[in-house]
């Protein structure tokens, strides 16, 4: 189930937030790299770190089955 929800995040959060990015142009001929950079960078540290949570949720989960595999 957390990777899953990594999964969701990345396709219903950070890909759209790339597609957008991408629609912005190189980054050397944005004329307010700084106001591009806010309008993204607290909506992406934070799918980020549910990603992150997932996954060591999905890793966690992971060993729990192996250790209790190995024990049964």
């Amino acid at each position: 189930v957390s990777y899953f929800v990594c999964f969701a995040v990345t396709v219903r959060g950070n890909v759209p937030m790339n597609v957008r990015l991408d629609r912005k142009g190189d980054p050397d001929r944005i004329t307010d790299l700084a106001a591009a950079r806010t309008e993204f960078e607290e909506r992406w540290t934070r799918l980020n770190g549910i990603r992150a949570w997932g996954a060591f949720g999905a890793l966690g989960g992971m060993v729990w089955a192996l250790v209790a595999y190995a024990n049964a």
